[in-house]
């Protein structure tokens, strides 16, 4: 080995660069016996790292190993290549004795796995704990009377955690979620109805989690019981005020100076389904009376009166 090699190999192994160092001189001539130590060295430092990019060492494992390969490589450099190892380094060299931390690491985890084998005899404790039973929500939906309602004619959806809860409510109002993880005890839990024609009272349907069943207590809306429209002449030039709109047989209103009107029934006089209609009679003096049916939730009723002759 020439000078200049041999300090660009010293240079290498500063840098921390152990690796190069071994790949250069691996194919430098040498004694056999040299070659035989640097192939156990390149070895050795290859099981390093792939212990490490295993996650099986820790820093301080890894610097005390990589300081022993270092201070062997330079050692190594130090002498003659042709010439052949002296026994008494090569044993160190190629099997060097572990820190003493080792021993205790090993006489610890072998006090441990024998602790716990005597504990799982002696049903102490459970090495392999149970896995934790599963939580289940339960939601009874009610009138502000405690009446159960929307019995299979409504859902109710409710994110909890990583998931997204659907399901439809049940017999008497109950509507049961599970398999909710123990984890999600004492999250606060917000239940959206999906119902035509009910809304939640007070829009309050914000919970705290606990296992215990929730009530949710929700009411008719007034989507179903709104009726609105306009009257006007025929060819919509102009409104037609103090018209009398009879809804159905029994309510009577009468449009406003712009030829408008406006009711809202009570949950008794609305109709139960979006699908259900009312039917608008319409007749003021000088004009044919008209009839139209109207469904709830739909856009204004735009009424048109013809003229008498």
């Amino acid at each position: 080995m020439t000078k200049q090699e041999k300090t660009e190999l010293q240079k290498l192994i500063g840098k921390g660069q152990a690796e190069e160092a071994i790949e250069k001189l691996l194919v430098m001539p040498m004694h056999a016996s040299r070659k035989k130590e640097i192939i156990a060295l390149s070895a050795r430092y290859r099981k390093l790292k792939q212990r490490n990019r295993s996650g099986l060492l820790t820093f301080q494992d890894l610097n005390i190993t990589e300081n022993q390969i270092q201070h062997s490589l330079l050692e190594f450099i130090q002498e003659p290549l042709d010439q052949p190892l002296s026994k008494e380094r090569s044993i160190d060299q190629l099997y060097p004795k572990r820190p003493i931390l080792w021993k205790y690491l090993i006489l610890s985890t072998l006090v441990l796995v024998a602790f716990a084998s005597l504990a799982q005899l002696l049903n102490i404790v459970q090495v392999w704990p149970q896995a934790s039973t599963p939580l289940q929500l339960t939601v009874f939906v009610t009138d502000t009377k405690g009446n159960p309602v929307l019995q299979q004619e409504g859902r109710l959806h409710i994110p909890i955690g990583n998931r997204a809860l659907n399901e439809v409510i049940g017999e008497n109002g109950r509507t049961n979620f599970g398999d909710i993880a123990l984890g999600n005890k004492g999250d606060s839990i917000v239940i959206g109805l999906e119902a035509e024609g009910w809304e939640i009272v007070d829009g309050k349907n914000t919970f705290k989690f606990t296992g215990e069943p929730i009530q949710l207590i929700v009411k008719r809306d007034n989507s179903l019981g709104t009726i609105k429209g306009i009257v006007q002449t025929r060819d919509g030039q102009a409104a037609i005020p103090n018209a009398l709109v009879r809804i159905n047989t029994d309510t009577l209103i009468r449009t406003d100076s712009f030829g408008v009107f406006k009711i809202i029934l009570p949950p008794s006089m609305s109709v139960k389904r979006v699908e259900d209609r009312y039917l608008l009679t319409v007749s003021r003096t000088g004009f044919e009376t008209a009839t139209e049916y109207y469904s709830p939730r739909s856009s204004d009723a735009d009424i048109r009166l013809i003229k008498t002759n």
